[in-house]
């Protein structure tokens, strides 16, 4: 499980992107998105890499978070093994 806690002070149209490799598949980057129209104040946003995405392709081993308003990345997380 992946949570993450951001804010926005002004509404905006916002996306967050987890990008994230997995043991089994090696560089292959894989993503997922979630999409806050109108985003203003503090917002939590949960990703879950469970069940068969887990036990198929092992363990999340690195991963980044992109924070991504008109196609611009305004704000980005990252774990220390993601290149």
């Amino acid at each position: 499980y992946f949570d993450f806690y951001w804010r926005t002070k002004t509404p905006a149209n916002l996306t967050v992107r987890l990008e994230y490799r997995q043991e089994k598949l090696h560089a292959l980057v894989q993503g997922r998105e979630l999409y806050y129209p109108s985003a203003k104040g503090n917002i939590k946003s949960e990703f879950a890499i469970i069940g068969d995405d887990y036990f198929d392709d092992g363990a999340v081993i690195a991963w980044r978070c992109l924070l991504i308003e008109n196609g611009k990345i305004v704000a980005m997380k990252r774990s220390y093994l993601w290149e």
